[in-house]
């Protein structure tokens, strides 16, 4: 099974993003600790442009089975799973 596991570089003067840091953690262990499951990483520009040409670009190229975007949502101390998506470009920042 192959999966492709995204997340963010920092924005809005931010010097992280903890999207980033999983995505980074997920590349050092690779497959070793995750028999069967071919993991494949990849940290987004902060660019709805750049970062919807590089995700199309990997998910043709990898064709995985399992997708998993990951961001970041200002103020939250806790991971949550998005139930509801909107396909809407609006940021806060430019």
């Amino acid at each position: 099974m192959r999966a492709l596991l995204t997340g963010f570089e920092p924005f809005g003067g931010d010097k992280l993003n903890p999207s980033e840091l999983v995505i980074r953690r997920f590349g050092e262990v690779g497959t070793a600790e995750l028999p069967g499951l071919e993991i494949h990483t990849a940290v987004l520009p902060v660019s709805f442009k750049r970062a919807g040409t590089l995700l199309r670009d990997l998910l043709d190229e990898l064709k995985p089975d399992i997708y998993i975007g990951l961001g970041l949502r200002v103020g939250a101390a806790y991971v949550a799973v998005e139930r509801v998506a909107v396909n809407v470009m609006d940021a806060r920042i430019p």
